[in-house]
Protein backbone atom coordinates (compact mmCIF):
# COMPACT_ATOMS: atom_id res chain seq x y z
CA UNK A 1 0.00 0.00 0.00
CA UNK A 2 1.16 3.44 -0.46
CA UNK A 3 2.26 5.70 2.21
CA UNK A 4 -1.30 7.34 2.86
CA UNK A 5 -2.05 3.97 4.74
CA UNK A 6 1.37 4.76 6.89
CA UNK A 7 -0.99 5.34 10.12
CA UNK A 8 -1.16 3.36 13.61
CA UNK A 9 -5.00 3.19 13.03
CA UNK A 10 -5.05 1.45 9.49
CA UNK A 11 -2.21 -0.92 10.25
CA UNK A 12 -3.66 -1.84 13.74
CA UNK A 13 -7.00 -3.02 11.48
CA UNK A 14 -4.18 -5.37 8.96
CA UNK A 15 -2.70 -6.88 12.18
CA UNK A 16 -4.96 -10.43 12.47
CA UNK A 17 -3.20 -13.64 12.42
CA UNK A 18 -1.98 -15.40 8.58
CA UNK A 19 -2.12 -11.81 7.29
CA UNK A 20 1.35 -10.24 5.59
CA UNK A 21 1.09 -6.54 4.39
CA UNK A 22 3.87 -4.10 3.12
CA UNK A 23 3.37 -0.64 3.98
CA UNK A 24 5.43 2.42 2.31
CA UNK A 25 6.33 4.97 5.46
CA UNK A 26 5.71 8.70 5.32
CA UNK A 27 9.08 9.57 5.20
CA UNK A 28 7.59 13.60 5.44
CA UNK A 29 8.06 13.80 8.67
CA UNK A 30 11.59 11.99 8.83
CA UNK A 31 15.32 12.87 8.64
CA UNK A 32 16.91 11.45 5.74
CA UNK A 33 20.47 11.84 7.94
CA UNK A 34 18.43 9.86 11.00
CA UNK A 35 17.99 7.01 8.71
CA UNK A 36 21.17 7.32 6.95
CA UNK A 37 22.98 6.82 10.31
CA UNK A 38 20.81 3.87 11.54
CA UNK A 39 22.01 2.25 8.23
CA UNK A 40 25.39 2.93 8.27
CA UNK A 41 25.22 1.22 12.07
CA UNK A 42 22.89 -1.89 11.81
CA UNK A 43 22.01 -2.31 7.60
CA UNK A 44 23.88 -4.36 5.64
CA UNK A 45 25.81 -2.52 3.24
CA UNK A 46 26.21 -3.44 -0.73
CA UNK A 47 28.65 -0.86 -2.76
CA UNK A 48 27.18 -1.25 -6.29
CA UNK A 49 29.61 1.51 -7.84
CA UNK A 50 31.93 3.70 -6.77
CA UNK A 51 30.14 6.17 -5.17
CA UNK A 52 26.81 4.34 -4.66
CA UNK A 53 25.89 2.21 -1.37
CA UNK A 54 23.13 0.38 -0.65
CA UNK A 55 21.80 -0.49 2.86
CA UNK A 56 19.15 -3.06 3.62
CA UNK A 57 17.75 -3.74 6.68
CA UNK A 58 14.80 -3.69 9.36
CA UNK A 59 14.48 -1.73 12.84
CA UNK A 60 11.27 -2.53 15.26
CA UNK A 61 8.71 0.16 15.14
CA UNK A 62 7.99 2.49 17.84
CA UNK A 63 4.62 3.76 17.60
CA UNK A 64 2.87 3.33 20.98
CA UNK A 65 -0.69 3.37 19.11
CA UNK A 66 0.46 0.07 17.24
CA UNK A 67 -1.70 -3.19 18.99
CA UNK A 68 1.52 -5.55 18.43
CA UNK A 69 4.85 -5.24 17.43
CA UNK A 70 5.87 -4.92 13.39
CA UNK A 71 9.45 -3.87 12.16
CA UNK A 72 10.11 -1.73 9.92
CA UNK A 73 12.39 -2.41 6.49
CA UNK A 74 14.42 0.13 4.72
CA UNK A 75 16.84 0.60 1.53
CA UNK A 76 18.59 3.56 1.93
CA UNK A 77 20.62 4.55 -0.27
CA UNK A 78 24.00 6.88 -0.06
CA UNK A 79 25.24 8.12 -3.32
CA UNK A 80 28.92 10.26 -3.48
CA UNK A 81 29.53 9.86 -7.00
CA UNK A 82 26.67 10.31 -9.85
CA UNK A 83 26.40 7.32 -12.64
CA UNK A 84 28.39 10.03 -14.96
CA UNK A 85 31.67 10.02 -12.00
CA UNK A 86 30.87 13.65 -11.16
CA UNK A 87 31.77 14.39 -7.37
CA UNK A 88 28.54 14.84 -5.51
CA UNK A 89 28.95 17.77 -2.77
CA UNK A 90 28.06 15.55 0.93
CA UNK A 91 27.59 18.13 3.93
Amino acid sequence: MDAGNDDAENLNVYLTPNVDFIVKRNLRRESPEEWLMIARQDGLCCEEREGKRMYLGAVPCTDKKLECPIRALYNVIERTIEASGKLLLVP
